[in-house]
């Protein structure tokens, strides 16, 4: 596995998009209006982001990583209780 580390200008989809075809996990920052989009605390959705970006459950509670589903390219979380 290999790392790409960039600054804010590289946090657009073909760029996540493009590290995911080749393994490489990238390490952005968000860029500013990644950061506008997702200002605290986060609302996408139905989905509430508390202040460390971790997705929380409709209790409030911080949930945690389960896993990644490859084949829709998602991230898999479950509540900690």
């Amino acid at each position: 596995m290999s790392y790409f580390m960039g600054n804010g200008h590289h946090d657009a989809y073909a760029h996540y998009n493009y590290f995911a075809e080749k393994d490489v996990i990238p390490i952005i920052p968000l860029s500013g209006n990644s950061k506008n989009a997702y200002s605290e605390p986060a609302r996408n959705g139905d989905i509430r982001l508390g202040e460390d970006g971790m997705p929380t459950c409709p209790g409030g509670m911080p949930m945690r990583c389960h896993g990644f589903d490859k084949k829709k390219n998602v991230n898999i979380f479950s509540s900690m209780g």
